[in-house]
């Protein structure tokens, strides 16, 4: 068991990697982003990807490496951008049901660190479509990152998970706020009760 473990999770875009971030940032903890393969060439993601259930399995390969991560930083406080849940969100929006059972089975026998505390980083549709559409990333058109019923299906797959959980697990559901400071203020105030601060530093030196 580690020291603490904190995963963050929500629909892309909606600021769980810059919260997540600055929780390291800020207060000296251990983070690890989603991970990029240098091995393996990513396939391509979303709605529109012809090789929806590689994505998927690519996925998990990278959540399979952060496990040995969080392995040899058993004794610290560990920040995650995403879990294995967050496979599973995605993949019931984007799979065929026979692939969807098949990455679901396997996802639940993987061995895995659970998180001591879980966030759910959400929001009403209409903020996430605002947020995404700020993004300004390439992937809005070839990842399909911006197709609003896609978002909307998998904002809804975050919230129904979280109230599937909330009284059995340890987990907080966070509406994102407008600026991202507001959303990690929130953030900050639930993980603040599992551990203690080491020191506060501004947005601007966070970026720098």
């Amino acid at each position: 068991m580690i020291g603490i473990y904190i995963s963050i999770s929500g629909v892309h875009g909606i600021g769980k990697s810059l919260v997540a971030r600055m929780l390291a940032k800020r207060n000296g903890w251990e983070f690890s982003p989603e991970v990029v393969d240098t091995v393996i060439r990513p396939p391509r993601f979303g709605p529109r990807s012809r090789e929806k259930l590689l994505a998927e399995l690519w996925h998990m390969r990278q959540l399979m490496q952060r496990e040995e991560w969080l392995a040899k930083n058993r004794d610290k406080v560990c920040i995650t951008d995403r879990w294995w849940q967050d496979v599973v969100v995605y993949g019931k929006v984007l799979l065929s049901p026979k692939e969807f059972r098949i990455v679901e089975n396997v996802v639940s026998w993987i061995p895995k660190e659970t998180p001591d505390l879980e966030i759910v980083l959400w929001a009403p549709d209409d903020n996430v479509f605002t947020k995404v559409g700020e993004r300004g990333r390439d992937k809005g058109v070839t990842w399909g990152e911006k197709d609003l019923s896609y978002l909307r299906q998998v904002n809804t797959g975050f919230r129904s998970y979280y109230d599937s959980f909330k009284d059995i697990r340890n987990i907080s559901l966070v509406e994102a706020q407008p600026v991202i400071e507001g959303s990690y203020a929130l953030v900050k105030r639930i993980v603040s009760r599992y551990v203690k601060d080491v020191k506060q530093r501004t947005l601007d030196e966070f970026r720098s």
